[in-house]
C-alpha cells in the first residue's frame, strides 16, 4: 500500500516523528471523536481501499504496535474479509484488542481464510470510545502464508471428519459416503476388519483426515484420544498395524490421570479421567485440539493442547492451562468472584472450532461439588483465552453435558448450547440460565449471552432433575418458510422444541407459545417416582437428512418426523421397533442423497446397528448377526460411530474397532 485512507468520525494523519515512533520515522496518529469509530485502511495507488487477494486455507499474520495517548475505547488492527464481489463477510481483530497504557503495545493476529473468501483489507481502528480518543499506530505488517505451505490443506471436498457429528450444525450426516450401501452392508459382506489397541477408554468420537503426510508417506488417518491422556494417529485403512504416532500428556514427575477414587461419584464409574470430550481438528493448519485432565503433584489441572496432526508434537504456545474468573455470588464464590474449578468441572461436550476460535463447555461429574455451566473460547493460534462465560454466576449448576455432543455454530459464528438443571433468573434481568437453550456471541468484549429460550415449566423440571442438557440441539440449514434459521432440541422430559435462532423467545411463564413449535410427549419421557427415575427423553442429538428429523430417544424406539416450511409433523412418519437406551446415531449417504444408512451405536448392549432410514423397522446389519465375528469390544457411553470412506470407526474401553467390507 502506498498510503492510508481515514474513514469514520475524527481524523487520521501520518506523522514524521522519529523520537516517538515505535520504529523508523513515521507513525499513524488516529483521532476518534466520541462515539467513533475512527479507522485507517491501507489504500492502493488510486487512493481506494487495497484489496489483497486470498484463497481458502491461506494463513494471514498481521498486526503492529499501538500507543494510547488519550481517551477510551478499543484499539486494534483489523482484517476485513470479503467475497469475490467485495461484500464484507467478517472482520477479524488482533489480540490483545486494546492499548490502555502510554507504552507501545504489540498487537498480533492470525486468521485462516475460510471457503468463500476472496479479498482482505488491512486496517487499524479505535472503536467503542465514549470520549475523544487518540492512538499512535506503527510497524503495521501483513504476511500471507499461502495454503499448502508446510501442510497440505485437505479441504471440504476430501473425505474428512474434523468435528463431532461431521459439521458445526451437528447434523450427524456424512453425505459423501460412496462405498457403503444398503446392498453391501450385510452379514455376508460387511463386518469387523481390524482393531487397534489403545491405553484407555475412548469416550470421544473418532476423527478422520485423508492424505496426511506422516513419516514420508501419505495416509488416511483416524485420530482418537483416551482417558489415559493419550492421543493416537492410526492408518485408517489398516495398512500400518501400530500407531503412526502416539502422544501422552502424562509427562514429568508426579503427573497422572485423575483416579476415580479421587472423585466422590455415584453410579457412573470408570478407572480414570483424562480426555473425555471429542477433540476438534483444523484441517487447514493441520492441528488437533484436545482438552485433557490430569493430577499434577496433588493439583487437579485441565489443559488445552494443540498438536500437529502429522507428528503429534505440541504446537507453539501449547498447552494452555484452563483458568477463568467472573464476578458473581454463586456456588463456590469467594469475595464476589466465581472461578473455574479444575476439580469440580468436567468437560464432556465435544470441542468446537469456529472462525479461528476453539470453544469448549463444562459441567461436572454427575451433580457433585460447587459446579457451574462454563463456556470458554481460545484463539486457535495463540491459545490465548478470548472469552469465558459462566452460565450461573449468581447461582449454581446449569452444566453443559449434552451427552457428549458438541455445541452448534452458525455461519455468523454464533454458538448454541443446552444447559442442565440449576438456577434460572434471566427472565428478571439476572445472569443465570438453568435449563435453557442459549446463544452466545464472541466480540471484542468477550463471550456473552445474546439470546435464549427456557421452557415455561423450568422450575418443575429443576425439582425432579429433568435436565434439558441431557440432549443437544441440531441447527438446521437455511430453509424456506417464515423462520429460515431454526434449531431443534430437547431433554429428559421428552418434549421437542423447534426454536427460531434469530429470535429465540426467552421465557414465558404460562406456555411455550413464543417459539416456533413444541411437541409434547414426542419421545418417551423420564418417569420419576419419589427419588427414583427411569430415564427417558433425548440423550443425544437429533439428525436432519433429506427433509426429515430423526430421534433416537432413551427407552424409546427410533422416530422420524417430516419438516416442511420449518414445521415438524405432529406425529412420526417412520417409527422403529427396537427400543434403545444408551445410544447415539449418524446417517451416511452418497452426494445425491441416495443409499442412506442410519447407524446406531447401542453402548449399553454393545451393538452397532445399520437401519433403513426410510423404514426404521428394517435392519440391514448389526454386529451380533455373525455370532462372535463382529462383536465389538465394550463400547463406551455415548460413543458416536464415525462413518467415512467405506469404514465405520467405534471407540471402546481399550481399543478402536474398525468395520468395513470383508475381504
Amino acid at each position: 500500500a502506498v498510503d492510508w485512507k481515514f474513514v469514520g468520525s475524527g481524523s487520521g494523519t501520518v506523522v514524521v516523528d522519529p523520537v516517538n515512533a515505535e520504529s523508523g520515522n513515521n507513525y499513524a496518529l488516529v483521532t476518534s471523536a466520541a462515539g467513533g469509530p475512527g479507522t485507517y485502511y491501507a489504500t492502493d495507488s488510486s487512493n481506494n481501499n487495497q484489496y489483497f487477494p486470498v484463497t481458502t486455507g491461506d494463513v494471514i499474520n498481521y498486526g503492529g504496535g499501538a500507543f494510547r495517548l488519550s481517551g477510551d475505547g478499543s484499539t486494534n488492527y483489523t482484517l476485513v474479509v470479503t467475497d469475490i464481489n467485495k461484500n464484507v463477510l467478517t472482520t477479524w481483530r488482533t489480540n490483545p484488542v486494546n492499548a490502555t497504557n502510554p507504552v507501545w503495545t504489540n498487537m498480533q493476529g492470525t486468521y485462516t481464510i475460510p471457503a468463500g473468501s476472496a479479498f482482505i483489507r488491512l486496517g487499524l481502528q479505535i472503536r467503542g470510545n465514549t470520549v475523544e480518543a487518540q492512538v499512535r499506530f506503527d510497524n503495521a505488517s501483513f504476511v500471507r502464508n499461502v495454503a499448502g505451505s508446510g501442510y497440505t490443506y485437505v479441504g471440504p471436498s476430501v473425505p474428512g471428519v474434523y468435528t463431532y457429528h461431521y459439521d458445526n450444525l451437528r447434523s450427524g450426516v456424512n453425505s459423501s459416503e460412496t462405498i457403503l450401501t444398503p446392498a453391501n452392508v450385510t452379514q455376508q459382506t460387511f463386518g469387523k476388519i481390524f482393531t487397534f489397541p489403545v491405553d484407555g477408554w475412548i469416550d470421544g468420537e473418532p476423527l478422520y483426515v485423508a492424505n496426511v503426510n506422516i513419516g514420508g508417506g501419505l495416509h488416511n488417518v483416524v485420530y482418537v484420544a483416551t482417558e489415559h491422556d493419550s492421543v493416537y494417529a492410526f492408518d485408517a485403512d489398516g495398512l500400518v498395524t501400530g500407531p503412526l504416532w502416539q502422544t501422552s500428556f502424562l509427562t514429568g514427575s508426579g503427573v497422572t490421570t485423575v483416579p476415580t477414587g479421587d472423585l466422590v461419584m455415584g453410579g457412573f464409574r470408570q478407572p480414570e479421567f483424562g480426555v473425555m470430550a471429542t477433540p476438534v481438528i483444523d484441517p487447514v493448519a493441520g492441528t488437533i485440539f484436545v482438552l485433557a485432565r490430569s493430577l499434577e503433584n496433588g493439583a487437579f489441572v485441565q489443559k488445552l493442547h494443540a498438536l500437529d496432526i502429522t507428528t503429534g508434537a505440541e504446537r507453539t504456545n501449547s498447552p494452555m492451562v484452563i483458568t477463568a474468573s467472573v464476578p458473581g455470588t454463586g456456588a463456590g464464590s469467594i469475595n464476589g468472584v466465581v472461578s473455574y474449578d479444575g476439580y469440580a468441572q468436567n468437560v464432556r461436550s465435544a470441542l468446537s472450532l469456529v472462525n479461528g476460535t476453539v470453544y469448549f463447555a463444562a459441567a461436572s461429574l454427575e451433580d457433585l461439588y460447587n459446579y457451574h455451566g462454563w463456556v470458554m473460547a481460545y484463539d486457535s493460534q495463540s491459545l490465548q483465552q478470548v472469552g469465558a462465560v459462566c452460565l450461573t454466576p449468581d447461582g449454581e449448576r446449569a452444566g453443559v453435558w449434552q451427552s457428549g455432543a458438541g455445541m452448534g455454530a452458525d455461519a455468523a459464528g454464533n454458538i448454541y448450547l443446552e444447559t442442565g438443571n440449576g438456577t434460572f433468573n434471566a427472565n428478571f434481568g439476572g445472569q443465570d440460565y438453568g435449563d435453557a437453550i442459549v446463544k452466545l456471541q464472541l466480540s471484542s468484549s468477550g463471550l456473552n449471552v445474546a439470546d435464549y429460550f427456557t421452557p415455561w415449566n423450568q422450575a418443575a423440571l429443576n425439582v425432579v432433575d429433568w435436565d434439558l442438557a441431557s440432549g443437544a440441539a441440531v441447527l438446521l440449514p437455511d430453509l424456506p418458510g417464515p423462520f429460515p434459521h431454526e434449531m431443534i432440541g430437547g431433554g429428559k422430559e421428552g418434549t421437542i422444541y423447534v426454536v427460531n435462532r434469530d429470535a429465540m423467545g426467552g421465557f414465558n411463564a404460562t406456555a411455550d407459545t413464543q417459539i416456533v413449535q413444541e411437541l409434547k410427549g414426542a419421545l418417551t419421557p423420564t418417569v420419576t417416582t419419589g427419588t427414583t427415575s427411569v430415564n427417558g427423553g433425548l440423550w443425544n442429538l437429533p439428525m436432519y437428512w433429506n427433509g426429515v428429523v430423526y430421534f433416537v430417544g432413551r427407552n424409546d424406539v427410533m422416530k422420524a418426523f417430516s419438516l416442511q416450511n420449518g414445521m415438524m409433523s405432529t406425529a412420526p412418519i417412520f417409527k422403529g421397533n427396537t427400543v434403545f437406551f444408551v445410544s447415539d446415531a449418524v446417517i451416511s449417504s452418497n452426494p445425491s442423497g441416495n443409499n442412506g444408512i442410519l447407524w446406531v451405536s447401542q453402548s449399553d448392549l454393545g451393538i452397532i446397528h445399520a437401519f433403513n432410514p426410510y423404514d426404521l423397522r428394517t435392519e440391514y446389519y448389526n454386529t451380533g448377526m455373525a455370532g462372535t465375528r463382529d462383536v465389538p469390544d465394550p463400547i463406551t457411553r455415548f460413543m458416536v460411530p464415525t462413518v467415512v470412506n467405506g469404514k465405520v470407526y467405534v471407540g471402546t474401553k481399550g481399543a478402536l474397532d474398525i468395520y468395513g467390507l470383508l475381504p
